[in-house]
């Protein structure tokens, strides 16, 4: 009995995951944003990193999607040396309704405000 591949074209016909990467810039004067997207067969991550003017980094924000599903965030602010100063994870479930977060300095000290967490904007 021959194994069924999935209807999207996921899979190559010898089964292994297809591949695929592309990578994009855009500038609006003030900043320069690039994305790349990877994906290997249901799964993907995409990546989305900001530049000032004079080219140093200011934020990134990673997704995870696993079997075509959101299952994780992973959001990053730098300080003027390119150094960490915060970082935000975000999980979630199987059916992408995010369960948890999870804030923390550059120490990686975990970030609180009375119990509840906002995201920074």
């Amino acid at each position: 009995m021959s194994e069924m591949l999935p209807a999207f074209p996921e899979f190559r016909g010898d089964k292994e995951p297809m591949t695929t990467r592309h990578y994009s810039q855009r500038t609006n004067g003030l900043t320069r944003t690039v994305t790349c997207v990877d994906r290997v067969g249901p799964d993907s991550v995409l990546l989305f990193t900001e530049f000032d003017m004079h080219d140093r980094l200011l934020h990134q924000v990673r997704f995870e999607h696993l079997r075509g599903t959101l299952a994780n965030a992973l959001f990053t602010q730098f300080g003027p040396n390119a150094s960490i100063e915060e970082q935000w994870v975000l999980l979630y479930d199987a059916n992408g309704n995010m369960t948890d977060i999870y804030g923390f300095d550059a120490q990686g000290n975990p970030l609180e405000d009375g119990g509840a967490v906002s995201l920074p904007c």
